[in-house]
């Protein structure tokens, strides 16, 4: 096993829940299989599969993204370095475990142009691909990503590895007739819950802020919603965000653009007024636009006219990440082409690899968050915004946090415990929503809770702590 030293870090030491994950998960067993035994798969068109070199088993995967805490393959593993890439711990690990067998039956991992998605790998299109945990499927993916208001990453990696949730999702793979298995290899802590022109909640107003005090306690979701601003979010947060609306009333102007992934087009997209609000990632990835961010190097991006958010005018940042608790990105492989293809203490090794990634990547994104939230949110002191052609307007730059009120996150929780029941399908659900049932009953399970409404009363930020706030001390 690889032993990672990571830079001193000053914002702050890993969490309790971060040393508690790593104890847990890498002292636990590897998984007894991924839903069947070898050989036992659906047949599958010919298409890319694994090459060999030399002996070595090659993998081409496609990644989703080159954010530093949601892919990034080919970066580093310190997560102070500019070119940090979460990925890169399973990049790493495969060929070190695969390496230690008897004989020549290394593994690695290298790149291929371009996004894929799990569809792409089944179809025998690509090999593998690294995907956002919420795409594996549109019905039932998210409860394997982040849940709004739902069990923290410790809780989530131990239903996958010891609660049986990784059997789960593969066996809903093979129930579809998909040729695939995947694997969750890739963590990451809190997201920033949303980037504002206006305060949603009661903002923290630097002194003398006249306009920053002049918004009072915020506008709220009802103010939200009667805004004629396009908001950049992704279900399910984006359907609870709407049915909200619905359920308060009132004028409706609000509406969501489809969602644009991260880099060069996301910051340009704001600077252009496509995009009026949005939520991202975590600080690390919103950091840097020359990595997809919004804050340094904000002249990076192709067409960017060099402004950042809190210049542009979306200078609340809200709080507490209740629409993404954490992220878990998965590596998701052809079983008959690749997963096959390796003998079982390749499979093993591969499957020890992923463990031991998602934790070591959850761990390290964590140890920085305090460092880069700190750094956004003192990018723009004592500055003015600005418009597309430079010119100064009269309003500061000056990033304010924002925290989503009590009543409004009452409200919200409401409507993900609605959205996450309906998911269910009632009476005659799909196979798709089948799965969806069955995977949250065995979470809900694993957790101890008799409900989806007790599972979010239990959420991190239920007794209004905030982890992001305490970056700053409040």
């Amino acid at each position: 096993m690889r032993s990672t030293t990571f830079r001193a870090s000053p914002p702050r030491q890993p969490t309790a829940l971060s040393l508690a994950v790593v104890t847990t998960l890498l002292a636990g067993g590897l998984l007894a299989g991924c839903g069947g035994e070898p050989g036992d798969a659906p047949d599958a068109p010919s298409g890319e599969g694994l090459t060999f070199e030399d002996g070595t088993a090659v993998l081409a995967y496609h990644q989703f993204s080159t954010s530093p805490s949601l892919a990034w393959g080919q970066g580093s593993s310190d997560p102070l370095d500019p070119d940090y890439g979460a990925l890169s711990f399973f990049v790493a690990t495969v060929p070190e475990r695969t390496g230690t067998l008897d004989g020549d039956r290394r593994v690695v991992l290298e790149l291929a142009d371009g996004p894929a998605t799990a569809a792409q790998v089944a179809a025998g299109e690509v090999a593998a691909a690294h995907v956002s945990g919420g795409s594996l499927n549109p019905a039932w993916g998210f409860l394997v990503n982040s849940i709004p208001f739902g069990p923290d990453f410790g809780d989530m990696a131990a239903f996958l590895y010891d609660g049986g949730g990784l059997e789960m999702v593969n066996d809903a793979f093979r129930g579809q007739g998909m040729d695939v298995v995947a694997l969750p290899v890739v963590g990451s802590p809190e997201q920033i819950a949303g980037y504002f022109p206006k305060p949603l909640g009661i903002p923290d107003c630097p002194e003398g802020d006249e306009a920053c005090l002049a918004h009072g306690d915020g506008i709220g979701i009802a103010g939200l919603c009667a805004e004629p601003w396009t908001l950049r979010y992704l279900p399910p947060a984006e359907t609870i965000l709407d049915q909200a609306c619905d359920r308060v009333g009132g004028e409706r102007r609000m509406d969501f653009v489809q969602a644009i992934p991260g880099g060069s087009a996301f910051l340009t997209a704001v600077q252009q007024g496509t995009i009026d609000g949005f939520e991202f990632a975590t600080p690390i990835d919103d950091w840097d636009a020359a990595r997809g961010g919004f804050f340094a190097n904000p002249s990076a991006p192709e067409g960017s006219d060099g402004r950042n958010l809190g210049e542009i005018g979306l200078r609340y940042v809200h709080h507490p990440g209740w629409h993404q608790p954490f992220f878990m990105g998965w590596m998701v492989m052809s079983r008959s082409r690749v997963w096959d293809a390796l003998d079982p203490e390749q499979q093993d090794a591969v499957r020890a690899a992923g463990r031991e990634a998602l934790v070591s990547s959850h761990q390290a994104t964590d140890s920085v968050q305090c460092h880069y939230f700190r750094q956004i949110m003192e990018a723009t002191p004592g500055t003015l915004q600005r418009g597309p052609d430079g010119e100064t307007r009269d309003e500061s730059a000056e990033l304010v946090l924002t925290r989503w009120t009590e009543d409004d996150l009452a409200l919200l929780k409401s409507v993900a415990v609605e959205v996450m029941e309906a998911g269910r399908g009632g009476a005659s659900p799909s196979p798709d929503q089948a799965d969806y049932g069955r995977i949250l009953d065995a979470l809900l399970a694993h957790l101890g809770h008799d409900s989806v409404q007790e599972m979010t009363d239990h959420w991190f930020g239920a007794d209004g702590s905030s982890p992001l706030a305490a970056c700053l001390g409040r």
